[in-house]
């Protein structure tokens, strides 16, 4: 192939493309229904189409672009009623003679198409619109030319009509003028003859114009008649198309009542299924909140008669301690020399002693940041000093490094952890 060749058969692919462009007018994806025994069967997520065709006439297919399988298509007719439907502007609804799927006789169906977006709904409004005001140009257009072919028909008629009424006005006159002559020229007999034959002529004539004149007169009843029918099937056909016009608007009303209905339904099951969660939910909420309020009032009552017990346990131990020591000093155990620095040196271990009353080792942590920030392995030591207030120190036995310390405080809430989490404060935090 030539380059001449190629540029060519570009060219007219080019232009095929062009035709095929203008006469697309919409062409963009919805979700599409149409009504079914009362209820919206969906027909699937398509794109709709609005074509121009070589007629000049405006049509509507519904195509699923996977398949390239028309779903439904129809005409558009000025006739058709486009409406919004209730509560959105991305949703429309119209009824029209329509033929879906395979089959090859139209069925008066009901659609209702959702678009994604509502300015692609307004252009879709827009778009078949237009196609109904070129369908109303187009038809009164051809009524046009259909009235004017009948002026020219009637105006023809006319002229005939009167053509053949001047010829038969010119005939007569010349006739009669001959036959003057005739009587002038000839005897009387001839005259009586030419007379007599005229007459018949005449009468002919006459019989003639008698018969044409039925004929007429038969022609403007049958014209009349004719003209009758006519009215009444045009008057018949009004009717029918108000009919017609009356059912879509039923329909369309019953359909967007329907669809309000739906919406309605809809919105109505999800406010409940909405409240039955929130109400799940709360329930969840108070109930967590109560087993952890119960789960602090059950720890601080643990730790309350356990901190009680090891007291009075710690004391009764304390004072066993002192008595046997006190029995001891009594019976004069202690050795003679350094006694007194002895005795110094067990009254201060047990004083020192009286003052602790909890030393245990533990793993401590300290919230920082929303984490937990682990401090070490340290010895917890409860201690009750000469002023006879409590406080706890975190001590590092290793190196007798005191890493954090607390007067202890009534109104301080000691809380059992849960397993992986910790409440404190109120707040729970991941452990």
């Amino acid at each position: 192939m030539c380059q001449a060749e190629m540029v060519l058969l570009l060219r007219v692919e080019e232009q095929q493309d062009t035709k095929e462009k203008e006469m697309v007018r919409f062409d963009e994806k919805a979700e599409i229904f149409h009504e079914k025994e009362q209820n919206w069967d969906k027909l699937g997520i398509c794109n709709i189409v609005i074509l121009l065709d070589e007629k000049q006439k405006y049509e509507i297919n519904m195509i699923n672009k996977e398949n390239d399988r028309i779903i439904a298509s129809h005409p558009v007719i000025k006739e058709t009623q486009l409406l919004p439907a209730k509560g959105t502007d991305r949703c429309y609804v119209w009824t029209t003679e329509a033929l879906l799927g395979d089959s090859r006789e139209e069925k008066k169906t009901t659609f209702f198409v959702r678009f994604k977006e509502s300015d692609t709904a307004s252009l879709f409004q827009e778009e078949f619109q237009k196609a109904q005001s070129h369908e109303k140009q187009h038809e009164e257009m051809v009524k046009g030319k259909d009235k004017q072919n009948t002026a020219e028909e009637k105006a023809a008629n006319l002229a005939e009509e009167k053509a053949a009424n001047l010829a038969e006005e010119e005939a007569a006159k010349l006739f009669e003028e001959e036959a003057a002559k005739l009587v002038q020229e000839k005897p009387a007999k001839l005259a009586e003859e030419r007379a007599a034959k005229l007459a018949e002529e005449r009468a002919a004539k006459l019989a003639e114009e008698k018969a044409a004149n039925l004929a007429e007169e038969e022609a403007a009843k049958l014209a009349e008649e004719r003209a009758a029918k006519l009215a009444e099937e045009r008057a018949a056909k009004l009717a029918e198309e108000k009919a017609a016009k009356l059912a879509e608007e039923e329909a369309a009303k019953l359909a967007e009542e329907k669809a309000a209905n739906l919406a309605e339904e809809e919105a109505a099951k999800l406010a409940e299924e909405r409240a039955a969660k929130l109400a799940e939910e709360r329930a969840a909420k108070l109930a967590e909140e109560r087993a952890a309020k119960l789960a602090e009032e059950r720890a601080a009552k643990l730790v309350e008669e356990r901190a009680a017990k090891l007291v009075e346990e710690r004391a009764a131990k304390l004072v066993e301690e002192r008595a046997a020591k006190l029995d001891v000093k009594v019976r004069g155990d202690v050795p003679s020399g350094d006694g007194t620095s002895v005795e110094v040196e067990e009254q201060q271990d047990t004083k020192e002693k009286e003052m602790v009353r909890f030393d245990e080792k533990a793993e401590i942590f300290h919230e920082k940041e929303q984490n937990w920030d682990k401090l070490g392995i340290c010895n917890i030591v409860i201690l009750l000093d000469e002023k006879q207030k409590y406080e706890i120190n975190m001590i590092n036995k290793e190196n007798d490094r005191i890493i954090a310390s607390h007067p202890v405080r009534k109104e301080t809430q000691l809380v059992l952890l849960k397993e992986l989490t910790a409440v404190t404060y109120g707040r729970r935090k991941p452990y």
